[in-house]
């Protein structure tokens, strides 16, 4: 196939990618150079009969002063995340952030941690591939994580578009679930007991909400809106990325227990940092959701002119029922006052919601290791930027807070100018 296409033996190709998905767009065409030679084989004329012509240019969403920004406070947080609180054998040493600009789906930044040096990467491989950190591995894109709760806002859009609930429903959370007789999972009760709203459950991320509202409604219904908001659905970016699944009734082990441990995030559910900024994106954008892409334009090289501009392009509408959105929002907006940090100071208001999923090792009998994870956006009144956040092995998603608002602070620099 590459012969039939004019390619030539030692010609290099984009293999993976935006490089492979837009080999057709960059290749442009080879020159062609007559050689004459007289009888004894001497050159006595070279002329060129077909002047070369260069590709395409390929301009990318992403900011490279924004993107080493958000590479930075990634592993500043990281780093700061072991220092504070991991004191023990098993250290946070991974984790992604993808930040999406949330007017159009653009990815303006997609940061792994660990990541390589892409200059040496040919020479390099042998060692890159055998690093158990998995540097190569593109967390951002191919990563598979429970989100924990971060999936609750999913399942209060659910519950208020559907009417099971509306902004006075409550229900009474005692700090243990008892509606089963065998199966009594449990709340944490941070900040809150008693009788408590859907704003004051996703503010406090209460479980005992989501338990019983999630139990109402059944995986069959509060999936459906997850998959419309863009978890474990392709979000429309040009490169492979991961699927991930959520948890469903056809699955293998699926019981009643686990329809509820889903509506808090567990259970079989997994999904990508970027399906998670894609999902925030929605909730800031009151239930409708774009199409995440990396190329912004394709360009002419020699003059620089758009050849092809990517527009915004709607993949899927949550129709809000007048209350849905702004009852989710004002609870995600209450989220950082209740974070210990940067974030629950920072003067321009940040709605987010985080999570803890557990992971399956353990470091002590019923004590899980635990991922950090967050979803985000800012402005939270007038949103423009939605952030996924996971770090494997970090604790409480609350140690993330830092993070989103380094990640705030090089955005704005960077509508400012100041961003070098």
């Amino acid at each position: 196939p590459l012969r039939d296409k004019g390619y030539n033996m030692n010609d290099v190709i984009g293999i993976s990618g935006l490089e492979s998905a837009y080999e057709d767009e960059l290749r442009g065409k080879d020159g062609v150079e007559t050689i004459t030679r007289n009888s004894d084989g001497v050159i006595v004329n070279t002329q060129l009969t077909t002047v070369p012509e260069p590709g395409h240019t390929v301009q990318l969403t992403i900011n490279s002063n924004f993107q080493r920004a958000v590479n930075k406070a990634l592993a500043n947080n990281i780093d700061m995340i072991n220092r504070t609180y991991n004191t023990g054998n098993m250290k946070a040493a991974a984790g992604a952030a993808v930040v999406i600009d949330v007017k159009n789906g653009g990815v303006l930044a997609a940061s792994n941690y660990p990541s390589f040096d892409q200059n040496l990467y040919a020479t390099q491989y042998d060692e890159y591939s055998a690093d158990p950190s998995l540097p190569l591995f593109n967390r951002s894109l191919q990563g598979l994580y429970t989100p924990g709760s971060t999936f609750k806002p999913a399942v209060a859009v659910a519950a208020l578009d559907s009417g099971l609930i509306n902004q006075y429903s409550t229900v009474n959370c005692t700090g243990v679930y008892t509606y089963y007789k065998d199966y009594r999972p449990r709340c944490t009760q941070h900040g809150h007991s008693g009788n408590i709203s859907v704003v004051d459950a996703i503010k406090w991320s209460c479980n005992i909400f989501f338990y019983d509202v999630g139990r109402r409604l059944t995986s069959d219904v509060y999936d459906a809106y997850a998959y419309k908001m863009g978890l474990a659905q392709r979000t429309g970016v040009e490169v492979s990325e991961s699927l991930g699944r959520l948890t469903t009734k056809n699955d293998s082990n699926y019981n009643t227990s686990l329809d509820i441990q889903a509506a808090i995030g567990q259970g079989n559910t997994v999904v990508t940092p970027i399906q998670l900024a894609t999902y925030a994106a929605t909730l800031a954008n009151n239930g409708v959701r774009y199409r995440t892409h990396f190329v912004k334009a394709i360009l002419d090289t020699n003059t620089g002119e758009v050849i092809h501009e990517t527009q915004p392009e709607v993949m899927d509408v949550v129709e809000d029922n007048g209350t849905t959105f702004a009852l989710v929002r004002q609870g995600m907006k209450l989220v950082p006052s209740t974070i210990t940090g940067k974030i629950s100071s920072y003067p321009i208001a940040i709605a987010c919601k985080t999570g803890t999923p557990q992971r399956s090792e353990t470091y002590a009998p019923g004590k899980h290791y635990l991922n950090a994870m967050m979803i985000a956006y800012l402005p939270a009144d007038d949103p423009e930027i939605a952030i996924g956040i996971t770090v494997e092995y970090g604790g409480y998603g609350a140690r993330t807070g830092d993070l989103v608002v380094d990640i705030a602070n090089a955005y704005f620099a960077l509508k400012d100018g100041s961003l070098a």
